[in-house]
């Protein structure tokens, strides 16, 4: 019997449940599987390049291939679809840290949160990014 005769294609909506069983998982095992959650981003954003799946993959990459390859991913995107993303500014000031630019970390923090409109996020980005 040949199961994948009738199956579907593999769209997005594959791909992000699959991307969130993987997360899912570390209730399990303790830890994300990052390299998992990468290919499934590079599938994603194959099928459907928004900046969200390219913001998100590049985060996954900080996890496996570190944070230059992350800020790599992050500096191809159109700075027009990027200047008002809150998330692609906390993705930069992540990886910025981690890949020891404290100063650009700040930078993005400081754009990320003036972009946050949620009071408690505001105040974690303060106070894991901007020592406040």
């Amino acid at each position: 019997m040949d199961l994948h005769r009738n199956a579907a294609p593999l769209g997005p909506y594959q791909l992000q449940a699959a991307i969130q069983s993987v997360h899912n998982r570390r209730a399990v095992t303790g830890r994300t599987d990052w390299a998992a959650i990468a290919a499934l981003y590079d599938g994603l954003v194959a099928l459907t390049p928004t900046v969200g799946a390219h913001v998100a993959r590049a985060k996954a990459y900080s996890h496996t291939m570190g944070a230059d390859a992350a800020l790599t991913l992050l500096d191809e995107l159109p700075a027009g679809l990027v200047v008002r993303y809150q998330p692609y500014w906390v993705v930069r000031a992540y990886c910025s840290l981690r890949g020891g630019d404290p100063a650009g970390a700040a930078r993005a923090a400081e754009l990320a949160v003036s972009l946050t409109e949620d009071g408690v996020v505001r105040s974690y980005l303060i106070q894991e990014y901007l020592g406040g």
